[in-house]
């Protein structure tokens, strides 16, 4: 039976809460990490949506430059363009 003087962790206690505040750190680390990398992939998913947007809409103008420009529309090629 243990002394009742004796005071503080054992070995075993001492080892066991060092591991846990390991884990917590080194877990919290990974977790984080792990967010800031979706962000960075959600930002760049946002921009590549952005510059397909602009392309659309330049295109759109292209096609409709060149019906307004035209009298004789060309039918095949703007169906061309559309494709």
């Amino acid at each position: 039976m243990r002394n009742l003087k004796e005071k503080g962790f054992g070995l075993i206690g001492l080892l066991i809460a060092i591991a846990i505040i390991a884990l917590i750190v080194f877990g919290g680390k990974s977790f984080f990490g792990r967010d800031k990398n979706q962000i960075e992939a959600g930002n760049d998913a946002v921009k590549q949506a952005e510059d397909a947007a602009k392309s659309e809409r330049e295109h759109e103008i292209e096609i409709q430059n060149e019906l307004n420009s035209s009298t004789d529309v060309n039918y095949q090629g703007v169906y061309d363009k559309l494709k």
